[in-house]
């Protein structure tokens, strides 16, 4: 999965098991999704003129998650866009910074949210170390969520998916990718925590498997991956878009469901669970 969705998605989840007083010490810098970040920061965008200049807000998660917490954040939530662009598909953008649909962060106050959403800079210094800045996109907004579907479906419709294509990719000699998607089915029925985004215990285990299928199955990327996949022939190459798509398709609402294990908190309610 790209660095920037897991880094997201681990935010999120983060933040939400600080507001509850279970935050890990060593968060940040030590996760793995801040591995190859020469910093993370989180400014607000003021309008400047005809665009838009950055005020300092936090310069690092830890940080923004307390700042976040005086003003009355209750919540941490995850939001998906899809692009709607008809030039390129998600799946096919994905691979390139700012591409894939956006993936923001809402975090819900008593009345309103404001979103955030990453932009990250490609490396310029030796360690090749990227330069990560969150921006507040949307300040109090009250943005409806779209309902999703209970976990249960999404598991067996990602199954479904991981076997199609699956059975896709061993017909065609494909057996690496074919054994990633095994990999993804089996990791709806077991869980294995060698590449954690959620802090420790933090949801109900069909979510955990649900992400955990999502980053064993993920073969979309630039060069060399699913998605450099070409057939001759005009069928095939329908067959594999159409599978590729689902797949993808099933991926994304499986993140959506899984960073958001927990209702929305309700007035008057406790900020998380």
């Amino acid at each position: 999965m790209q660095s920037s969705i897991a880094q997201t998605l681990s935010l999120a989840a983060h933040g939400n098991a600080y507001l509850s007083g279970k935050l890990e010490d060593d968060y940040f810098p030590h996760h793995q999704t801040f591995a190859y970040c020469q910093y993370v920061k989180f400014v607000y965008l003021q309008e400047e003129g005809e665009g838009f200049k950055e005020e300092a807000f936090a310069t690092d998660p830890e940080v923004w998650f307390e700042r976040l917490r005086d003003v009355g954040v209750r919540q941490f939530r995850i939001r998906y866009i899809a692009s709607q662009d008809a030039g390129a598909s998600d799946r096919l953008s994905v691979a390139y910074p700012g591409g894939g649909g956006r993936w923001l962060i809402e975090t819900v106050m008593e009345h309103g949210s404001d979103f955030w959403e990453a932009h990250w800079e490609a490396p310029e210094t030796a360690d090749g170390k990227w330069q990560v800045t969150y921006a507040r996109v949307l300040k109090d907004a009250a943005l409806p969520e779209p309902r999703m579907p209970p976990p249960e479906m999404v598991q067996k419709k990602l199954q479904a998916a991981f076997l199609d294509a699956g059975k896709f990719a061993k017909a065609h000699g494909y057996e690496r990718f074919a054994e990633a998607f095994k990999r993804g089915v089996n990791a709806l029925k077991d869980v294995r925590w060698e590449r954690q985004i959620y802090p420790p215990e933090y949801a109900p285990l069909i979510y955990q498997q649900l992400l955990t299928a999502v980053i064993e199955g993920w073969v979309f990327g630039g060069e060399g991956s699913w998605n450099d996949v070409r057939f001759d022939d005009g069928e095939t190459q329908q067959q594999y878009d159409r599978l590729s798509d689902q797949l993808f398709n099933f991926m994304t609402l499986a993140l959506l469901v899984a960073a958001n294990p927990w209702p929305r908190p309700e007035s008057g309610a406790s900020p998380v669970r």
